[in-house]
Formats: structure tokens, sequence, C-alpha cells
């Protein structure tokens, strides 16, 4: 089944927020090493497109600033009233960012995981966390408190101007309305 990009009108069918056409050119232009994508066939990267809008939406959509376009639209963009962060605010006659437009570098963070999806799973199951592990001479231990997921600092600062800041737990008790 082809897949389904969302293109600004809050398409109620949505699949991906970057669409194939789309990843391929920004890998090209970026001069990623592209084997493992441009060797892919077009179902194996809408799946993976697919994967990434995934977990896009479940890692930032509580935090997105602004407000979903429609009721019926299948994906977290298009919003409207998500005040522009850059230098195109100084010049434009709007604070905001088009409402009936996916924002490119969204398209972009959906690339990037796609391509690191293909290589692992974006988010893996959390068991048990590892202290010492020792296979012959070979000995792993990690540090108390580390990261049981992997994190993706490219892709969360490409999408950080699209969030609304985090409010800690001391924090969160003091804002009631």
């Amino acid at each position: 089944m082809a897949l389904i990009t969302e293109d600004g009108a809050g398409l109620a069918n949505a699949e991906s927020y970057c669409s194939v056409a789309t990843a391929s050119a920004y890998f090209t232009s970026h001069d990623t090493p592209e084997a493992s994508w441009a060797d892919l066939e077009t179902s194996e990267k809408e799946a993976l497109l697919r994967i990434a809008t995934e977990y896009i939406e479940q890692t930032y959509g509580a935090r997105w600033r602004g407000y979903p376009m429609t009721d019926t639209q299948a994906l977290s963009w298009p919003r409207g009233y998500v005040e522009r962060g850059d230098f195109a605010a100084l010049t434009s006659t709007s604070t905001y960012l088009p409402d009936d437009e996916i924002p490119p570098l969204l398209a972009r963070a959906t690339a990037e995981l796609a391509l690191r999806a293909n290589a692992a799973p974006l988010t893996a199951d959390i068991g048990r966390t590892t202290k010492r592990e020792k296979a012959g001479p070979v000995e792993v231990e990690y540090f108390a408190n580390s990261r049981e997921q992997t994190s993706y600092p490219v892709v969360s600062d490409m999408l950080s101007r699209f969030l609304k800041p985090r409010t800690s737990g001391a924090m969160r008790g003091l804002i009631r309305s």
C-alpha cells in the first residue's frame, strides 16, 4: 500500500511526515552514507517512514506547541499557533508558522529516524538493568542510572523549536489553574 504523506491538509489517513522522495533527496543533499537507504525497496522505505512517524508521535506528541488544525487529522501536524523560533519571524508578517504546512525540520527528523530504524529498533523493550556481564575475558558494567533507551539528540534538536519546554515535578506543583 502506498505511503500517505501528510501535506498540511490535516489528512485523516496520513501515515508519515516525510515522503520517500523527500527522504531520498535529504540523504543525497547531506552526503549521508545513503547506501543503506538507497539499497532499500520503496516498500521498505515506506515502512521505515511509518515507524519513524509513529516514534515521533509517541515521543513528542504531548509536547508540541500550538493546536491540531482539525479533530479528524491522523497525526499531530499540521498545527496552528506554533510560534516561529527563527530569523524568519523577524522578516515575516506573521509570528506563527503556516498552519497548512509540515515544517521541513519535521520531515527531516522523520527521515533521520527512518534511517536509524533500518539499523535497529527505535524503541526496545526495557528489561533488567545490567550491572555486570562477563563472558570470558570480556566484562561489561553499566553506570548507575544509565539510560536504558536509545536517544536521538540530532532529532530532538531538530524538533526542539516546536516543543513546549519540559516542566519539572517541583514546578508542576506550583502551576495550578
